[in-house]
């Protein structure tokens, strides 16, 4: 038994380093069109986005994976992928497992499982808490901000830049 989990361990931990590495998604599929009505929670996702969770500082303000600021790794790149909503809100609770995406789930890995394994189970490859931990109904929020916003968006445009900061704003000249 235990040699079993830990070679689920083991795969699970290749998996995501590869993901993590590469930033080549392991749930990729066909570029999906955005849900048809926003979510009534968009603002709150991105004030999550932006500043709750800090998100940009990785992923940048558009999800393209460049970060704001220095020190920051760079995050993987939303725009060019998507994921299913569940497992999105999985990587945001528990962090990416052997990579430098951190968990900001209010008990991520203490007293909930993440990916089907507990704290001892993943070892040195859990991923480091932020610091800033979130409720479910914020990484819901965040959630659906990603995905309406964000996600398999492909490349920045003057529309999603003027969506971010707002018409006109010196930000965005390089898309018009």
């Amino acid at each position: 038994m235990t040699l079993r989990l830990r070679s689920s361990a083991a795969l699970l931990l290749a998996a995501f380093t590869v993901f993590a590495v590469s930033q080549t998604p392991l749930f990729a599929q066909n570029v999906a069109p955005a849900p048809a009505e926003p979510p009534t929670d968009l603002a709150a996702g991105k004030r999550i986005w932006t500043t709750t969770a800090g998100c940009v500082r990785c992923h940048g303000w558009s999800g393209n994976g460049t970060p704001q600021g220095p020190g920051f790794p760079p995050g993987a790149n939303l725009r060019e992928v998507t994921l299913p909503p569940d497992a999105l809100a999985e990587i945001i609770r528990c962090g990416l497992p052997g990579s430098e995406m951190p968990s900001f789930g209010r008990g991520a890995w203490t007293r909930t499982t993440c990916f089907g394994m507990t704290a001892d189970q993943i070892g040195a490859a859990r991923p480091p808490a932020d610091g800033t931990q979130i409720s479910d109904a914020q990484i819901a929020s965040l959630v659906s901000y990603i995905e309406y916003q964000i996600m398999g968006h492909g490349p920045i445009n003057l529309a999603d830049c003027e969506a971010y900061y707002g018409a006109g704003t010196a930000q965005c000249r390089p898309y018009q």
